[in-house]
């Protein structure tokens, strides 16, 4: 078992969540026009719990679907299997129970995700992917969301004519326009990688000197 059994690789990679610039004044202003910017879908600085709605999606089954047919890692997972019966969500299963690891120091507000897989190579390339994808889904939906929002605030623009109001769209519409300059010029918007994954020289499993001690000692 020690010696003919596969082994398993763990590849870890390091991350911190990206701090995004808050604004004290757009906040003021979303309390004295809050009806507007909640209908225009706004998205005013939060607190850190932006960080878990992230890893969130990393986890998602809608993410991980798009990941799997881009890496074609189906593929894969039926090669170890040696069947092609292995649905899509057993994959889906698979890989979020026994292949991906999602990890939060809480102090340091660090992230570790750690791939585990039967080649050190691929699993550092998914480790390194994951995080790749993961920032261009959020940058492509903040992007999105924040188009929605400056449609919807020129249409409320039209529709009024109170000089108040109408410098208070301005300002929200400012506001999303920055959003968008930011995400268009911003790689790794979501997550930060501060030690990108490397392929590991010795595998985690199985432990090959403890099954020889415990085996001699049995």
């Amino acid at each position: 078992f020690a010696f003919f059994k596969t082994p398993i690789y763990r590849a870890e990679l390091v991350m911190a969540p990206v701090m995004q610039e808050k604004s004290g004044g757009l906040s003021a202003l979303a309390g004295q026009f809050g009806g507007i910017a909640s209908l225009a879908g706004v998205n005013l600085p939060s607190s850190g719990s932006d960080v878990d709605k992230v890893l969130a999606t990393l986890k998602s089954r809608a993410f991980l679907s798009s990941f799997f047919e881009q890496e074609k890692v189906a593929l894969q997972f039926r090669e170890g299997e040696q069947t092609d019966t292995l649905s899509s969500q057993g994959i889906y299963e698979k890989f979020t129970e026994e292949v991906l690891d999602l990890r939060k120091d809480n102090k340091t507000g660090l992230v570790i995700l750690a791939i585990e897989w039967s080649e050190a190579s691929l699993a550092a390339k998914w480790a390194n992917t994951l995080v790749a994808h993961l920032n261009e889904h959020q940058r492509q939906f903040a992007i999105a969301e924040a188009q929605q929002s400056i449609d919807y605030l020129n249409q409320q623009l039209n529709k009024t004519s109170v000089v108040d109001m109408q410098q208070s769209i301005y300002r929200l519409i400012e506001s999303q326009t920055k959003v968008i300059m930011l995400a268009n010029v911003k790689k790794e918007y979501a997550m930060q990688v501060i030690d990108p994954a490397l392929p590991p020289e010795k595998p985690v499993y199985p432990q090959r000197v403890l099954i020889l001690i415990v085996g001699v000692v049995l």
